[in-house]
């Protein structure tokens, strides 16, 4: 996943506090963003999923690349920095080899972190 960091060159750099909301379920802002440093929970109806702490890690990237909503809410856990891709349809089109990814963000994105209760 960190290769995609070496085409966030003239990409805009973010610091967000912990507990900022980097995007919320349901909704659609047509960013992206690369997780350079810090860790960024990620909740579905308010259960956490899993947490993204590899640099290079993508949120938001789905809702991109399928046209739909955010499916899930992503919060900061202490103070982060990421690369903020405002046309991230563009940014994938002009960087056919981030491909990979955004494949190994979505692999990441659907492992549990933790077992899943059947109660």
């Amino acid at each position: 996943m960190r290769a995609i960091l070496d085409h966030c060159g003239a990409v805009p750099l973010e610091h967000m506090a912990g507990g900022s909301v980097i995007l919320k379920e349901g909704q659609n802002n047509g960013r992206v963003y690369v997780l350079v440093e810090g860790r960024i929970e990620v909740l579905r109806g308010g259960t956490e999923v899993t947490v993204l702490d590899e640099p290079g890690s993508l949120v938001g990237e789905m809702s991109v690349l399928l046209g739909v909503p955010h499916t899930a809410t992503a919060r900061a856990l202490g103070d982060i920095r990421v690369h903020v891709i405002q046309d991230a349809a563009e940014f994938f089109r002009a960087h056919p080899t981030c491909h990979g990814s955004w494949r190994a963000s979505w692999r990441t994105a659907l492992t549990p972190r933790r077992p899943i209760s059947s109660t």
